[in-house]
């Protein structure tokens, strides 16, 4: 049914509909009324106050327990159309994860020793293992000016890591690079005021970094020949700054106004294959091997 201007009917919230006969604005009135409509047509429409003016009325005693209710006379504000990428408010983003994504809480395994300064590379072995880094602890002299550095000319690098420290006024630079394969590199856990310095690499091999949830500033991820995925929770917060064919710049969380940045960084590229990047929220699920890859490993 279509309804037109001339079909509304005026009708206050609470008034009840009255019974067929006595009073029903479609019985024709008596003949002696002049402004009595013709043939059973209704009334003329006049414009009811309560009606269509931007605001919500009162709702009624039978709405759902629960539902929430909105004072009269509250005018209804435009959704602005301008969403703000480094604002944080999930309300900006309809579809997809919470924007800030929970802390995923994962213990560090006992009888792990802290570390800091370590430099691990090696030719033609991988390298797999989970560092708990204590920025804090004091190096001897000649140590290297990373915190953690793992390379590898000729094998994949695994690493997972949990940073601890307190009262850092300098970033902690972390590292793992392959000539020849793959790099995996998982923070699992960071306090909230250590900056950190990220630089995952690889030449011929994918690349997957999982940052922490609280990590905020610059991203810059370099590709040439393979694909480059944001995990849901990441993207969310990300803003691209700048984009080439092989380059883009990204910023991670809210821009401070400052423009000498001392904070988070991460650099992450592949230059033959794909770059995977996102949120720590758990050790991240792994696709079964194919059938070469369990017939010849």
């Amino acid at each position: 049914m279509i309804v037109t201007e001339e079909k509304k009917l005026p009708l206050a919230p609470d008034t009840p509909l009255a019974p067929q006969g006595a009073n029903n604005p479609f019985t024709p009135a008596a003949a002696s009324s002049s402004e009595a409509p013709q043939d059973g047509a209704p009334p003329p429409y006049e414009h009811s106050e309560s009606a269509f003016t931007g605001t919500i009325s009162t709702a009624s005693s039978s709405a759902a327990p629960g539902s929430s209710t909105v004072a009269p006379g509250t005018p209804v504000a435009d959704r602005d159309s301008r969403l703000d990428m480094l604002s944080g408010d999930p309300d900006d983003y309809s579809t997809g994860p919470s924007v800030l994504p929970p802390h995923h809480e994962d213990p560090i395994p006992p009888g792990l020793p802290k570390q800091n300064k370590l430099r691990v590379h090696k030719d033609n072995h991988s390298i797999k293992d989970v560092f708990v880094i204590d920025a804090n602890l004091p190096a001897p002299p000649g140590s290297p000016e990373r915190a953690l550095d793992l390379f590898s000319s000729n094998g994949s690098v695994y690493a997972k890591v949990y940073l601890i420290g307190y009262d850092l006024k300098r970033r902690v630079e972390l590292a793992a690079k392959s000539k020849n394969g793959s790099v995996k590199f998982l923070i699992a856990e960071c306090p909230r005021t250590m900056p950190i310095s990220v630089n995952c690499e690889s030449h011929n091999g994918s690349v997957t970094v999982l940052l922490p949830p609280k990590f905020t500033g610059p991203l810059q991820i370099s590709h040439k020949n393979g694909s480059v995925t944001l995990f849901p929770s990441l993207k969310a917060r990300t803003r691209t700054l700048d984009e080439s064919s092989t380059t883009r710049r990204c910023w991670v969380g809210e821009w401070p106004g400052e423009t000498e940045w001392d904070g988070d960084e991460c650099i992450v590229g592949s230059l033959n294959g794909s770059v995977r990047i996102g949120f720590w929220e758990g050790e991240p699920l792994e696709k079964p091997a194919g059938f070469f890859k369990r017939l010849f490993g």
